[in-house]
């Protein structure tokens, strides 16, 4: 304001009575660059919490791989609690129960979406009602005319009898 009563009126006379313009054009820049900024800020904050994902040109931390595998879009609705990689998906009613290497959670979905939202990550439908990782498996029993599945955290999964041939295609089951 001091600028502009003693310099300003002089330098710019030549506006004819659009001297208030000048003012306000400036005052509108210098808005729109605080919040720009304010923006930026916000967003790395909250890259930084996890909520949202970082930007794409933001620098790898130290010690973190700068080709590390994508996380499935299934792990987005996971609780921020859910310990380890995904390693099977159960189908319970209208539910999917996802499982971990530390416990499991419930997610109202159909099991078809659940595993579409795996894109990326090696796996299979072993049964109607079940997915698995295939770093998951553990131990392959056979059990009658089908197989038993063990997996890293101790479950067992069953794999359905129509299912088996496909499975050892690839590479799931080991070969009868």
């Amino acid at each position: 304001a001091f600028l502009w009563r003693n310099v300003g009126r002089t330098a710019f006379r030549d506006l004819d009575g659009f001297t208030g313009l000048l003012p306000f054009s400036f005052l509108c820049a210098l808005t729109v660059l605080v919040v720009t900024h304010w923006a930026e800020q916000t967003d790395r904050r909250l890259a930084q919490r996890g909520i949202l994902p970082p930007p794409a040109d933001a620098p790898h931390p130290e010690g973190a791989a700068a080709t590390s595998p994508a996380e499935p879009a299934l792990r987005n609705r996971l609780s921020a609690g859910f310990a380890g990689p995904i390693l099977a998906l159960q189908s319970e009613d209208h539910y999917v129960r996802v499982h971990g290497a530390g416990g499991s959670e419930l997610l109202l979905m159909r099991l078809r979406d659940a595993i579409a939202e795996m894109e990326g990550v090696a796996g299979a439908q072993v049964h109607r009602s079940w997915w698995i990782a295939h770093r998951a498996i553990l131990r392959c029993d056979p059990a009658g005319r089908s197989w038993l599945i063990t997996l890293d955290g101790g479950l067992s999964v069953p794999v359905a009898r129509d299912s088996v041939a496909r499975l050892q295609r690839a590479g799931f089951l080991p070969a009868s």
